[in-house]
């Protein structure tokens, strides 16, 4: 390896619960009516909120891209990872809620094999089954069959 090279974050790859999270009325009710500086405190909370309790749940999060939140455990944390999704949307929706806005965090999950690491300088997943995860509909708390099956449900 030359001098200049980095070296390359180890990619896994195995079986992952993959959720992603989304602030429902984000652009109406956070968004229209908030200056940055207001947008940026409130979006400041909530990822603290998020962070805190997925990484209490043994999962990670993956990247924020405005209200959205990417979110991996590892499968074998699947009951784990149900109650920190939980969670996460409880606290969430208290802490929009307490700010006086009318958004609720809607999760939607699925376990499946994935590949884990280093892509453009951030960690990622990628694989058919973070795409199944997108693609599932929209709802409060979705869980994919996979899921469900695998927490019993």
């Amino acid at each position: 390896m030359a001098d200049n090279e980095k070296p390359r974050d180890e990619m896994q790859v195995g079986e992952f619960v993959i959720a992603f999270a989304d602030l429902t009325n984000y652009h109406r009710e956070i968004c229209a009516g908030a200056s940055e500086e207001l947008l940026f405190e409130i979006l400041s909370e909530y990822y603290d909120v998020a962070r805190k309790v997925v990484e209490s749940g043994g999962g990670q999060v993956l990247k924020f891209i405005g209200d959205a939140i990417l979110i991996v455990f590892p499968g074998t944390f699947a009951m784990e990872a149900e109650l920190a999704l939980r969670q996460l949307r409880d606290e969430a929706d208290a802490l929009m809620a307490s700010r006086g806005i009318s958004s609720t965090l809607q999760i939607k999950a699925h376990i499946g094999r994935a590949a884990l690491g280093v892509l453009g300088g951030q960690r990622d997943i990628v694989g058919i089954e973070v795409n199944k995860t997108a693609m599932l509909p929209r709802g409060a708390f979705v869980l994919s069959d996979e899921f469900k099956k695998r927490i019993g449900g």
